[in-house]
């Protein structure tokens, strides 16, 4: 991996992404717009004609090209200043982190007025919505003034490790937000990888799976897996989820297209067992074993879905894994499936909302 380092970054910054650039075989056409710069401004910056280049603009780049998230802090020498030492993480459990190192947020109730305003970043949530989470139908009397009180212990804890950090929970009269740049939360670098690969995915699909792949890796469990299910039953927390079912098709698309079959078994197989009656999802894995030669694999799993369906619901598989199935059985090469952005809706997303158990 390419290192940078803090002395002379402002000069080499150019360099740098000449030489990936030139490593990628990409034009500066092409990268401008796959990072969302103007040709000019990308041409400026590999002169050395910029001076102090934005933080933001750094990382785009440098998720085009390849670079770790560590490389980029090092190479971001502004990063320190605006506040991105700083990373909260919600898709898994709680994080909060700064500069690699855990922060400790204590307290159910604080923990998931955090997750849920992570949720919905740079969005006002009411205090009704706030309190709705925290206690449901059993708010107490003082439920106002007990959120206020988290809202401060939460500041507080902030302030012990960057005095500015407590101006990332801004209030209002109507409740309060969170105020964060993608760099700081995986929700969103999770959107902008996944607006990258869908901005190239037609005429590009190579560039859309490597964007695709690193959307997924910003998983690491359910959305905020170890907070109450009163949040995890939030309307936003299983809105990421059915987003996430979303990339995952779509990643699994542009594998097969691809031919890129062992990784798309890679990446569904521990998506389908959460989502036991998903179709779409078993038949992508479906043709994703057949496409690797495990036809007796393919075939157990639509005998698993097949009989989760009826148990569950009393119903058959739907047309699409029908027709899956008898993919596997002929021997036919998987063909490219229609993936979840285009797909005009089927019985196999309804049914995935059923939970087993």
């Amino acid at each position: 991996m390419l290192r940078f380092s803090h002395y002379s970054a402002t000069q080499r910054i150019g360099e740098v992404v000449r030489a990936r650039r030139t490593q990628a075989k990409l034009t500066q056409r092409d990268l401008a717009a796959r990072s969302g710069l103007s040709i000019r401004a990308l041409r400026y910056l590999e002169n050395g004609m910029v001076t102090k280049p934005r933080s933001d603009t750094i990382r785009r780049l440098g998720v085009v090209l390849g670079v770790s998230e560590e490389d980029l802090n090092s190479l971001s020498v502004s990063d320190h200043a605006n506040g991105t030492r700083l990373r909260l993480g919600v898709l898994g459990p709680l994080t909060v982190t700064y500069g690699g190192r855990s922060v400790a947020i204590s307290g159910t109730k604080q923990r998931c007025l955090l997750g849920l305003l992570a949720l919905q970043p740079n969005q006002l949530v009411s205090s009704e919505e706030i309190i709705d989470v925290l206690w449901g139908a059993r708010a107490p009397a003082s439920c106002r003034s007990l959120v206020h009180t988290y809202v401060a212990r939460l500041r507080r804890t902030l302030a012990a490790v960057e005095p500015r950090y407590p101006r990332l929970i801004a209030s209002a009269s109507a409740g309060y937000l969170l105020r964060v740049r993608p760099a700081q939360l995986d929700l969103l670098l999770f959107k902008e990888s996944v607006a990258q690969a869908l901005s190239v995915r037609r005429h590009d699909p190579r560039s859309a799976f490597e964007s695709f792949e690193r959307a997924m890796r910003y998983w690491r469990a359910p959305v905020v897996a170890d907070l109450p299910m009163g949040l995890r039953e939030h309307p936003v927390a299983i809105a990421t989820m059915a987003h996430r079912c979303d990339v995952v098709l779509a990643t699994a698309d542009t594998a097969l297209e691809l031919g890129r079959y062992e990784q798309a078994v890679a990446l569904l197989r521990p998506v389908v067992l959460e989502e036991p009656l998903h179709e779409g999802l078993h038949v992508r894995l479906m043709d994703a074993f057949a496409g690797v030669g495990e036809q007796a694999a393919a075939l157990g799993v639509f005998a698993g879905i097949r009989a989760r369906l009826a148990d569950a619901l009393g119903v058959e598989p739907d047309a699409e894994l029908h027709a899956a199935h008898l993919r596997v059985l002929r021997h036919q090469r998987p063909s490219r499936v229609q993936s979840a952005w285009t797909s005009s809706g089927s019985g196999a997303v309804g049914r995935a909302k059923v939970r087993l158990g």
